[in-house]
């Protein structure tokens, strides 16, 4: 009896031993809540309000404005859309297609209607100038708002009256209703630089397009706190379409700024990228429809976290020199060398510019045991091949087709997912990656 309770219990905690390496290896949803923060200058959105199509009941218009053009605003574009198909103003088909498209999360909407899109007069006055009115409260009704006048000469300004003006950009301070994830209504502020100027397009139908388009930019994101190992790593979100909107396409980012600094373009991510806080990987799952929320999971503690930014471990690649043979990364890793991978193609015009600050590099690290290898994504061989002979490009030069239909599983641009050119990325012999910033890269080799 002792023997098959001892055996039981055996089985038992065993069991339980099973569990709890389940249990680690299984991902942790964590809810980061966030916050308001018009402080950090990661990079502003710009855009501009669009032509209104729609008959909608707008009252108060003035009599003496020539040219008007109306436009709208809306914070919350998926609730617009589906107001629209509520109004009849269009088809399923179309609120169904247009929410697929943009990866609008269609759970959200609101069978209430309530105040989310500002109305704008755009118009030219008898002296020429131009007019703008907001309807601030949303009243339908301009009458009882402020009536902005603005020069139209810009373009005809020397460079300096013109900086002048820009740099004095009218802030509008709008207002908006939402309705929070408890079902009540709350309102919310936004303020945004208007810039009544210039013409966002490089191309519009008459002058006159071009004199009425109205431009908008704002610098709002929202801030949260990853605590890890008792280190707090602040984190910022914003969706570059509108805030608050149950959007979850490729609009939003996720800023983690290295060391608090300013961010570097691979300190972006967008949903489904893996970042790395501390010694744990995260994927960047959503935010909640109202910004309030940033949702992460947390995978298991990795010795060596695979990806391709910096922090993180490369994965081993083969790559194709210019003379055809077959250059492992990780053989030359394990030579104790540095590789500084540098991603261009004859086709891309700041490669090229960037060509002699490259050469200087690679003279810096020539006595160092660093490896500089060019990336070459083109689609001639031959042409790279007398481009980099032209250059003197004397350094280790690989070859990749910009030809999508050939596999390329392990090419040195797929694994780094590299979109834009050029790409610097620093690794350091045991496969860490170091730095993918040019001038960090720059000031690191001069103290190797």
């Amino acid at each position: 009896m002792k023997k098959r309770t001892l055996l039981s219990l055996t089985f038992i905690v065993f069991g339980l031993g099973l569990l709890d390496a389940q249990s680690l290896n299984k991902p942790e949803l964590l809810t980061i809540l966030l916050k308001t923060d018009t402080t950090v200058q990661y990079g502003a959105v710009s855009s501009v309000f669009s032509n209104l199509k729609d008959s909608i009941p707008l009252k108060g218009i003035p009599g003496f404005l020539k040219h008007t053009q109306l436009k709208f605003f809306s914070f919350n574009p998926a609730q617009h859309h589906y107001d629209r198909f509520r109004k009849g103003l269009s088809s399923k088909d179309q609120f169904d297609q247009w929410f697929k498209r943009l990866k609008f999360d269609s759970s959200h909407v609101q069978e209430q209607f309530f105040k989310h899109t500002t109305y704008v007069v755009s118009a030219l006055d008898a002296d020429g100038q131009k007019v703008l009115i907001f309807d601030l409260n949303q009243n339908l009704d301009f009458s009882d708002e402020e009536v902005m006048r603005f020069d139209t000469a810009f373009y005809s300004l020397p460079k300096e009256e013109q900086e002048k003006k820009l740099a004095k950009l009218p802030h509008v301070s709008f207002q908006y209703e939402y309705v929070d994830q408890s079902g009540k209504l709350k309102l919310k502020k936004q303020v945004m630089s208007i810039d009544p100027y210039r013409g966002f397009f490089n191309e519009y139908p008459t002058k006159i397009d071009k004199a009425l388009e109205l431009a908008y930019r704002y610098n709002q994101w929202e801030k949260g706190e990853v605590r890890e190992g008792g280190i707090i790593t602040l984190v910022y979100v914003r969706n570059s379409v509108n805030l608050p909107a149950p959007y979850k396409g490729s609009g939003i980012n996720l800023v983690v700024p290295p060391n608090q600094g300013k961010p570097k373009l691979r300190d972006y991510y967008k949903p489904g990228d893996t970042l790395l806080i501390g010694s744990f990987q995260y994927v960047f799952t959503r935010v909640s429809t109202f910004a309030d929320t940033l949702f992460l999971e947390r995978l298991r503690k990795e010795e060596r976290p695979i990806g391709y930014r910096a922090g993180f471990y490369a994965n081993e690649v083969q790559m194709m020199a210019l003379d055809s043979s077959n250059i492992k990364l990780y053989d030359l890793l394990k030579k104790g060398q540095y590789v500084i991978l540098d991603y261009w193609g004859t086709w891309c015009k700041p490669c090229i510019a960037k060509l002699p600050a490259i050469k200087k590099l690679h003279e810096t690290i020539a006595a160092k045991p660093a490896q500089m290898i060019s990336v070459a994504y083109d689609d001639n061989f031959s042409e790279v091949k007398k481009f980099v002979a032209a250059q003197q490009m004397d350094w280790l030069n690989v070859f990749e087709s910009m030809d999508n239909k050939s596999p390329r599983q392990a090419s040195p641009v797929k694994t780094f997912k590299v979109t834009l050119f050029p790409t610097f990325i620093l690794i350091q012999p045991d496969g860490k990656i170091i730095s993918t910033d040019f001038d960090e890269i720059v000031k690191w080799a001069e103290t190797l």
